[in-house]
């Protein structure tokens, strides 16, 4: 599973970050991904059970990550999109699920 934000261009068959103008935090390997298939350490891995939150900080450049409530703090600090970005999550197995909230 990835969370992240994209642009509209973005095709939604991928996960978030692998593509240009798309970022991404992935639950295997806590890895941060921004526009290339090879990604960085960046939080923990995530599961059952947790929530992710995801924050787009225009004015400083930068998106963040929460995991269960707590700051992971910014993932990609120079954010150069002038599309706007929107939400986007990436399912690549048999069965998963997600619950989100975009309120």
């Amino acid at each position: 599973i990835g969370v992240g934000l994209c642009t509209d261009s973005v095709l939604l068959t991928r996960l978030p970050g692998w593509d240009p103008h798309s970022y991404g935090y992935h639950a295997d390997d806590g890895h941060a991904f921004a526009g290339s298939g090879t990604g960085r350490p960046y939080g923990p891995g995530y599961g059952v059970g947790d929530v992710i939150g995801v924050l787009y900080d225009r004015s400083s450049r930068t998106i963040s990550y929460f995991k269960n409530g707590l700051p992971l703090g910014p993932a990609f600090p120079d954010v150069a999109e002038s599309a706007p970005l929107y939400p986007c999550v990436g399912l690549r197995t048999r069965g998963e699920e997600v619950v989100v909230n975009f309120g």
